[in-house]
């Protein structure tokens, strides 16, 4: 019995170290497990970071060519502003000018009506002397010859 006993024991240690060696190789097992969960953690937040910082990157960039054209196109439209105020400023400048022409010739439009108007009355009275002395002339020579 006692060595039924022993070999009962025996057999009961050597499950003991069977049990204990496959405890022993599954939490080896686990440890790796959990080592390569690290591992595979760790490259999927260097990843994750690396693609944050090429996206965050793009939208630097994106928003720098953004601003570079917003500041173009508001450089393009303060020099339109400039030229319409140029254009206002020569459109109102020619309007000036060209109402003082028009009012220097109507001046002279009326100097000259005038003028005609004194040369037509210094013709007609002319005309009226000459006719007188023709007639005087002719009555003169009716008189001789009769």
């Amino acid at each position: 019995a006692q060595d039924r006993q022993s070999a009962l024991s025996s057999a009961g240690q050597l499950q003991v170290l069977g049990l204990s060696a496959e405890l022993t190789a599954a939490h080896e097992q686990r440890s790796q497990a959990q080592d390569q969960l690290v591992a595979l953690e760790r490259n999927f937040a260097e990843r994750e970071a690396a693609s944050n910082s090429e996206g965050q990157a793009r939208i630097d960039s994106l928003s720098a060519e953004l601003a570079a054209e917003r500041q173009e196109r508001s450089r393009a439209q303060e020099q339109l502003e400039v030229q319409a105020q140029g254009f206002k400023e020569s459109e109102a400048s020619l309007n000036t000018d060209r109402d003082a022409v028009l009012v220097s010739l109507s001046s002279e439009l009326v100097a000259a009506k005038e003028q005609a108007v004194k040369l037509q009355q210094s013709f007609d009275d002319r005309e009226a002397e000459l006719t007188a002395d023709r007639d005087a002339q002719l009555q003169e020579q009716a008189v001789k010859l009769q």
